[in-house]
């Protein structure tokens, strides 16, 4: 497969790093999914890997901290350290809690972590489908959105945030491109230790 498609799961992570906490639950959720599960199928475990920081927050955001605790686990076992955000979202919601199920995570390979994380965020998508929603969109569970007063304000609230993405994507695109080499070896070494396993 050709290396270019590195570069994809690096700008989906970057995306969601900036809209994790801020988009609408329902949209951050089939992201996390589609981003994890596209990495899986073209093996690359380290983006898989690195997806796992969001995919944490996702799940917190949904009500499933504990799944969240395990990819953060999982993750850090292979090398890589969930940002700030994704450690402080989880030591909120589960306390001392956090630290038996990041040593569960880490006892999981990439791969199953990752099944596990799409089986996850399909079960959440599915969950906020059924609960009931604000007359504006988001979810009446969803604890880093409020219902907006008025139809004015959502339009302004989403235009803000397509603007951002936009921003976001075009920043993660030229990261994302300078890094390609570094991510090519690194990959290379990833595959080379998952296949050992």
């Amino acid at each position: 497969m050709p290396r270019d498609h590195l570069v994809e799961p690096v700008i989906d992570g970057l995306i969601l790093h900036f809209s994790v906490e801020r988009a609408e639950l329902g949209e951050v959720l089939h992201h996390c999914r589609d981003a994890v599960q596209a990495a899986l199928d073209q093996h690359y475990y380290v983006g898989v890997s690195h997806l796992f920081g969001v995919a944490a927050i996702a799940l917190i955001r949904s009500g499933d901290a504990k799944t969240g605790a395990k990819l953060v686990g999982s993750m850090i076992a292979n090398g890589h350290r969930p940002r700030g955000n994704a450690s402080h979202a989880l030591t909120a919601a589960l306390g001392d809690a956090v630290d038996g199920y990041e040593a569960a995570g880490a006892l999981l390979t990439v791969s199953q972590a990752g099944r596990i994380a799409v089986t996850a965020l399909d079960a959440a998508i599915e969950r906020i489908g059924t609960l009931p929603r604000c007359p504006t969109g988001p979810t009446h569970t969803d604890s880093f959105s409020a219902c907006l007063p008025s139809e004015k304000m959502r339009r302004c609230n989403s235009f803000a945030l397509s603007l951002s993405l936009s921003l976001a994507h075009s920043l993660a695109l030229a990261l994302a491109l300078a890094l390609a080499p570094a991510l090519r070896s690194s990959d290379d070494t990833a595959t080379r230790r998952h296949s050992r396993h």
